[in-house]
């Protein structure tokens, strides 16, 4: 698969084009194109990555990620290091993580 970053001539939004099929259709506005004749600032096999330069693009954060950052951010430090404690199951790990916890605490 191939896939590529465009912008509808239509709405003006940016978005994703499977480059392998011969038409795509905005889904935005429902225009459609030939994909051949349509420009494409980015391409790459990876989905992900065209997913990746349309959100840097567009300057969009998904909403979860805001969330999470955000709960990380204002995680309480000994709360944190229970946690990590009691995710480990190495005996060295766990004094280990204790120790630099207490400390950082």
């Amino acid at each position: 698969m191939r896939y590529g970053l465009s912008r509808c001539d239509v709405c003006g939004r940016a978005r994703v084009v499977d480059l392998t099929k011969a038409t795509s259709t905005c889904p935005y506005c429902s225009a459609s194109y030939e994909n051949s004749k349509i420009p494409v600032y980015f391409a790459s096999d990876d989905q992900g990555a065209v997913r990746e330069a349309l959100s840097q693009a567009t300057g969009f954060v998904p909403p979860d990620m805001v969330k999470k950052k955000a709960r990380i951010e204002e995680a309480d430090p000994y709360s944190t290091l229970v946690y990590r404690y009691e995710h480990c199951s190495d005996l060295n790990t766990k004094m280990t993580i204790l120790a630099e916890g207490l400390t950082e605490i």
